[in-house]
């Protein structure tokens, strides 16, 4: 399970360090969606229960359509789209906050003007 908040930096070539609790429960790879501007990041398993789930809705056919499966580097990275980066508007300092079944990737003003 996802529990807990990380900072976290996109560097000049858009890579972005997963924190090492979330990488444990990841393995190898991570399945990164849109919602708003934050990066939904599920386990490969979780997202294929959750395209079983909801591919016959069309409200969920663009967050399964701006999907792209991410490999974690030998040092924990993952190289981001450009598209990923620009629609949750980081730029450089991130948060990872993980929500039990699944971790979201936003940038750090944002969450800080969820939390205010």
């Amino acid at each position: 399970m996802f529990w807990g908040r990380y900072k976290a930096r996109v560097d000049s070539n858009r890579r972005l360090v997963i924190p090492k609790p979330f990488r444990d429960i990841c393995g190898d790879s991570v399945m990164v969606s849109m919602a708003g501007d934050r990066l939904m990041c599920y386990r490969p398993k979780e997202w294929e229960k959750l395209e079983r789930e909801h591919a016959s809705h069309e409200a969920w056919w663009r967050f399964i359509a701006a999907a792209t499966m991410y490999r974690i580097d030998k040092k924990g990275r993952i190289i981001l789209v450009r598209a990923h980066i620009d629609r949750s508007l980081m730029r450089r300092d991130a948060v990872c906050v993980g929500f039990v079944d699944h971790f979201e990737i936003c940038s750090s003003s944002s969450l800080m003007d969820k939390l205010r």
